[in-house]
């Protein structure tokens, strides 16, 4: 089964559609199923409702648990590579969230209240070929910080914030306060 997802090609529409795309595949995972995100995988449509073909969520029942067990299955950079506050619970999170290519490209930056997420400028293939896959992948970082967040208690709230500090070799994206 599939599900073919559908947005402009902008920052904005991307990151939402991961965003929510994301939560509904930890979902599919609780029931036991197993997901893939795909970007190959052709839509039945180039187009729904005036907006263009993205990437397909295809799922299905797994003949082993979809889930990893253990943290040591995950390779992913260490929390002090991806934010400058590695101790705060929702940096780990981040860290184990799925990204296309499991290059990581995020930074958190965090204030006392509010989070800063940075995605990192990429060659040229990142700026043709991958730079949708970046803001999903940014969508799907924040989807893993606000749901930890709501896990210990907080309401977490994304907009974006006038004024985030530049970040070398990053582009900002958008801030969580909790």
């Amino acid at each position: 089964m599939k599900i073919a997802a559908y947005a402009e090609h902008e920052r904005a529409s991307l990151f939402n559609l991961a965003f929510m795309l994301q939560q509904m595949d930890l979902f599919i995972q609780t029931l036991g199923m197993g997901a893939l995100w795909n970007a190959t995988v052709g839509a039945a449509k180039k187009q729904h409702q005036g907006l263009p073909y993205v990437i397909c969520l295809v799922f299905g029942v797994a003949k082993e648990s979809p889930s990893r067990t253990e943290v040591g299955q995950f390779i992913r950079k260490q929390p002090e590579e991806i934010s400058d506050r590695p101790d705060r619970p929702f940096v780990e999170a981040v860290r184990l969230a799925p990204s296309s290519r499991n290059r990581q490209l995020w930074y958190l930056s965090c204030g006392e209240r509010y989070v800063d997420f940075y995605c990192k400028k990429g060659g040229l293939l990142d700026k043709t070929l991958f730079k949708n896959l970046n803001w999903l992948d940014m969508g799907i970082a924040v989807c893993h910080a606000a749901l930890a967040l709501q896990q210990e208690g907080f309401a977490p709230n994304a907009f974006t914030r006038d004024g985030a500090p530049d970040k070398e070799g990053y582009d900002y994206c958008v801030s969580l306060t909790y």
